[in-house]
């Protein structure tokens, strides 16, 4: 639930759709993912991408999650600080975790 806070936060007051796209990530995360896609390509930048991640994560694809979340943190040009940036990496540190995917959490966290 924290995740979800922390990311619903930090893109929620950037696009309109966002708090439509995360409502929808907790009812039907399939759906979610495949509108946050269709968002993404029209524009719809890091909350797109935040709400892709918040829907991968729900439907248990962590690893997918988690990268999206560090392609995020690592594009300097959306517009996040780097307090927001870390927060992301730190949340896809934990995906890769529940991933079992330990040591890409590292290599992540090194960059």
């Amino acid at each position: 639930m924290g995740a979800v806070l922390a990311l619903g936060s930090a893109g929620a007051a950037a696009a309109p759709g966002s708090e439509a796209c995360l409502a929808l990530a907790d009812r039907d995360p399939t759906a979610a993912a495949e509108a946050a896609r269709a968002w993404a390509r029209e524009g719809g930048g890091g909350p797109a991408a935040i709400c892709e991640a918040l829907a991968m994560e729900a439907l248990g694809a962590f690893a997918t999650a988690a990268l999206r979340l560090e392609q995020l943190a690592a594009a300097e040009g959306e517009g996040y600080g780097p307090a927001e940036r870390a927060a992301f990496y730190e949340i896809a540190g934990d995906w890769r975790l529940r991933a079992g995917q330990p040591r890409r959490r590292g290599r992540r966290w090194t960059r």
